[in-house]
C-alpha cells in the first residue's frame, strides 16, 4: 500500500514539482501551466515558405524539458508536450484545410540509435492520437547531418539540410498533413522536409512544440557528442 502517493507520485516536467499521483495529462503544476495557456499556439511565418508553422510554446519557456527529452532520454515527457502540440493546433486549426494524417520530421538512423529513439515521432504519434488522426512515415532521412543549431547562420542550415529528404509514396487519400518538429530555429529543417513532401503530392501544415529564433537557439551540451 502507499497511502501517501509518495512512491507513485509524479513530477511537473517543467518545474519538477510533486503531482497527485493520480494526475493525468498534462503532466504539468499549475503554476506552470497557467502562464502557457495564454500564450499556446501562435504562427510564425518561415522565411521563403508560405506555409504557417504553429508553435506550441516559446524555448525559452520550456528549454530545460527540451533539452531533457531530446538528450536526456526522457521521453516520457513526449505525452505533455504533444498535449500542449495538439492545444496549439486546436487554437489555430480554425480556416486551414483539414488534415487527412499526421507526420514528422525524422532523425538519421545514426541519430536514432544513438539517443534510442526519434524524439519527432513520439511528438507525432501523440499528437496524432490526441487530434484523431493517422500517424504516417512519410519521410525519410537520407544521410546523417550536424546539428542545425550548432551552425552559424540560416545560410549554413539551409545547406546543411538541402537534399537530406525523401518522401514516401502515401497512402490513398492522404493529401495533406500535419507536419511535426519539435524546435524550429530558422525554419530550414521544416521547409525542406515540407518541399519535398509537396512534390511528392502532399500539402503539409507545419506544427513544432517550440520555436527558438536564431539568437535563442539551442546551446544546450548534448551527451551523444552531437549525434
Amino acid at each position: 500500500m502507499n497511502p501517501g502517493g509518495v512512491l507513485f507520485s509524479r513530477t511537473c516536467v517543467l518545474c519538477g514539482a510533486r503531482l497527485a499521483a493520480d494526475a493525468g495529462e498534462p503532466r504539468l503544476c499549475g503554476s506552470c501551466l497557467a502562464p502557457l495557456m495564454g500564450e499556446i499556439g501562435y504562427c510564425l511565418t518561415l522565411p521563403g515558405e508560405k506555409t504557417p508553422c504553429i508553435a506550441a510554446c516559446r524555448y525559452a519557456d520550456t528549454a530545460a524539458a527540451v533539452r531533457a527529452f531530446k538528450f536526456s532520454g526522457r521521453r516520457e515527457y513526449a505525452p505533455t508536450l504533444a498535449w500542449l502540440m495538439a492545444l496549439a493546433y486546436r487554437r489555430r486549426a480554425q480556416g486551414l484545410p483539414p488534415c487527412d494524417a499526421v507526420t514528422w520530421v525524422p532523425v538519421s538512423t545514426l541519430r536514432r540509435i544513438s539517443r534510442g529513439y526519434d524524439q519527432s515521432r513520439l511528438l507525432a504519434q501523440e499528437t496524432a492520437a490526441l487530434l484523431g488522426l493517422p500517424c504516417l512515415s512519410l519521410l525519410r532521412k537520407r544521410r546523417h547531418t550536424g546539428r542545425q543549431s550548432r551552425l552559424e547562420d540560416d545560410a549554413a542550415r539551409a545547406a546543411n539540410v538541402r537534399g537530406v529528404f525523401s518522401a514516401k509514396k502515401p497512402p490513398e487519400g492522404v493529401r495533406r498533413v500535419l507536419l511535426i518538429d519539435d524546435v524550429v530555429t530558422s525554419g530550414a529543417t521544416l521547409r525542406e522536409a515540407a518541399a519535398v513532401l509537396k512534390r511528392a503530392g502532399i500539402g503539409a501544415e507545419a506544427l513544432c512544440f517550440a520555436c527558438a529564433r536564431p539568437e535563442t537557439a539551442e546551446t544546450e551540451t548534448d551527451p551523444t557528442g552531437g549525434i
